[in-house]
Order: structure tokens, then C-alpha cells, then sequence
């Protein structure tokens, strides 16, 4: 029997052997390996919020040793893909990190850290562990436009202890009221229970963003603290810092614990971008604000 294609013909004995050519070169199945799944970098939400602890900073001997800070200096939001750890003293510090990879008790993450404002060095760390629910550890390794006699060193430890009385309550927000430090550091002020006017953000010298930003609705980061720690995206509206910022989107974290007084009489707020950072720490100016 021939098969005739064109003007080819083929017998069986010739279909044949193409065939058995065809498996040898595995056309039957087999190949590559298939790649590892991605890793997971989402955290579970019973180790997501507000923390509070203890940051060991290397720092030369000739500029003093290292720099130990903890609450109330140090404080931390913990959400499902970053953590912002900032300490807010005379270098007024920001870490602001990106889980690349998640298991139930250890992560791995990225860092931009921030000084004044700044950002100024990146780091890592690849060594975290997590106790869900009741701490976050790890050391911070890193690289960048930084030096040892600078308290921005982005080589350290730290320690941190989750916290759920951050707020006794979900804050409502009276609209009028503002959050606000003594001028120019920064302020807050609520069109309503979830929409905020502005963040007016000027911190020193050199100034942390320098810029008022646009109305904003914020959303809850946290499942199982309804309310207590919020996000938002806005985006500057004039006489930033500098003009590369305007018209970009910065993202921020807000929530209230309480510093000392009144429950919740604090607002801790971390606006940034890749470039720059503004950390406040807020009372209420006008009491109640919530």
C-alpha cells in the first residue's frame, strides 16, 4: 500500500520508522524539569500589625557604639507584603521592607532605608523569624550610600512585639479635627470617619517631602483589627521637596495607640515613595479628634 501526498508516496515501512525517529527525539513526552512554584511572600494575618520593641544599630566606637532604640522611639506596621519600621528621634529613621519570600516562622525580605527624609541605603534581611502574633526578628544586612559613623547604618538586629491595644477601638474620625505636631513637623486633618483632608508633611532640615497631598480614602490593612491600621494612596500637590515627587503616587500607613494619655492619643502616619519618606508622630490638637 502507498500513500500518495503530492507528488510523494509513502509505503508503511517508511511511516513507521519517521515514527520511531519522531519518539527518539522525544516527541513521545518527557523534557525539562518544570520550575519551583514562586515563592510566597503574602504573611499570614495573624502576624500582621502594630509592633513595638528593640533595634541594635551598629555604629563605629568613634561615633559612640552601637545605638540601641526602643519604644516608645520604635515602632512598626506589619502588613501582608511589607513592614515599615521607623524610628523617630534626633535621625529620624525609616525601614521600609518588601517580603521576597514567606513560611509560617521565617521570611526574607528587602529594605530602602530612609534618614531625615532621604532615602540612603538599601538592605536585607535573610534571616527573619515570626512568631504570629507575639514577635518579628531578624538582622538587617546591608549595601549602600552609607557609612559606620552614621546612625543610619542599615546593619543591625531587631526585635519587635506585636501589639493589639495600638487602638482600643476603630477610630472614627471627626471631620474638622486634626492630628497635628508643632509646625512644620506635620499634621493630619479628616473630612470624615475614613476620608482625609490632607497630610501636611515638613520635617527639619533637610525637609521630609515638604508637601501638602491630596485628598485621600483610607482602607483597612489588617483583617483581624478592623480599622486600627489603615492605608492610602495619594499623590503631592505643589511645593514638594522636589519637583521629581509631583506627580507621583506616594503611599501611606496611619494608626492611633496610645502614648501615654488618653487611649489613642497618638497618630502614627509613614507616607513614601521610592525617593522619599515622612514619619510623624501625632497628637490630637484639638481634643476629642475621634
Amino acid at each position: 500500500m502507498k500513500l500518495k501526498l503530492g507528488s510523494w508516496s509513502l509505503t508503511p515501512y517508511f511511516i513507521a520508522v519517521m515514527l520511531v525517529g519522531l519518539q527518539a527525539c522525544g516527541g513521545g513526552g518527557g523534557g525539562d524539569t518544570p520550575p519551583p512554584p514562586p515563592a510566597n511572600t503574602s504573611l499570614d494575618s495573624a502576624a500582621r500589625g502594630y509592633y513595638e520593641g528593640i533595634a541594635i544599630i551598629d555604629v563605629a566606637a568613634a561615633a559612640g557604639g552601637d545605638l540601641t532604640i526602643s519604644n516608645p522611639d520604635l515602632k512598626a506596621i506589619i502588613t501582608e507584603n511589607e513592614f515599615n519600621i521607623i524610628y523617630k528621634g534626633t535621625q529620624n529613621l525609616l525601614y521600609k521592607g518588601t517580603f521576597t519570600e514567606v513560611t509560617a516562622t521565617t521570611f526574607k525580605a528587602t529594605i530602602r532605608v530612609y534618614r531625615a527624609g532621604d532615602f540612603i541605603a538599601t538592605a536585607e534581611i535573610a534571616n527573619g523569624t515570626i512568631d504570629a502574633g507575639v514577635s518579628f526578628k531578624g538582622t538587617i544586612t546591608g549595601t549602600g550610600a552609607y557609612t559606620t559613623s552614621d546612625y543610619a547604618n542599615s546593619v543591625g538586629d531587631i526585635e519587635l512585639t506585636y501589639n493589639n491595644a495600638n487602638s482600643l477601638a476603630p477610630p472614627t474620625y471627626i471631620a474638622g479635627k486634626e492630628w497635628q505636631d508643632a509646625r512644620p513637623t506635620g499634621a493630619v486633618s479628616f473630612n470624615g470617619a475614613t476620608n482625609a483632608a490632607y497630610v501636611f508633611a515638613v520635617d527639619g532640615n533637610p525637609y521630609e517631602l515638604n508637601c501638602d497631598v491630596s485628598t485621600f480614602d483610607t482602607t483597612d490593612v489588617v483583617n483581624e483589627q478592623t480599622g486600627r491600621i489603615r492605608s492610602f494612596i495619594t499623590a503631592p500637590l505643589s511645593a514638594c521637596i522636589t519637583s521629581t515627587i509631583e506627580g507621583t503616587q506616594l503611599k501611606g500607613y496611619l494608626t492611633n495607640y496610645n502614648g501615654g494619655g488618653n487611649p489613642d492619643d497618638r497618630m502614627l502616619v509613614i507616607v513614601s515613595d521610592d525617593n522619599y519618606a515622612y514619619v510623624g508622630i501625632l497628637p490630637c490638637s484639638t481634643a476629642p479628634c475621634i
